[in-house]
């Protein structure tokens, strides 16, 4: 899985966005739902840190155990560790083809 970037604006073309745009959230897509969109652009990031998508919890449906999604990895952690953490969820395409309809943002 790797991560997506979501802009929080909306914009007609890829040279319209900000250099300094903020996002509105990072989510976790299968390798092969993200080969089936477009890439319409790629910026540079200032350092490598900037790069990866800030830590999240993936909780265990049948365990319910929580571990550290950290860099790409997921690694063992303690409750405390993890427990303010938002959870991460992984998408197939279809549920961010919502994303391609410019009224939810209204």
């Amino acid at each position: 899985m790797l991560a997506l970037g979501i802009y929080k604006g909306i914009y007609q073309f890829y040279e319209d966005v900000p250099v300094d745009a903020e996002f509105f959230r990072f989510i976790c897509v299968y390798r092969s739902s993200l080969s089936k969109l477009k890439v319409v652009g790629s910026r540079p990031f200032v350092s490598d840190e900037d790069s990866w998508a800030p830590d999240k919890v993936v909780v265990d449906a049948i365990t319910g155990k929580g571990s550290l999604y950290y860099h790409g990895e997921i690694l063992k952690c303690t409750y405390e560790e993890c427990k303010d953490l938002e959870v991460c969820a992984v998408w197939e395409l279809s549920p961010l083809e919502i994303l391609k309809h410019k009224e939810i943002w209204k």
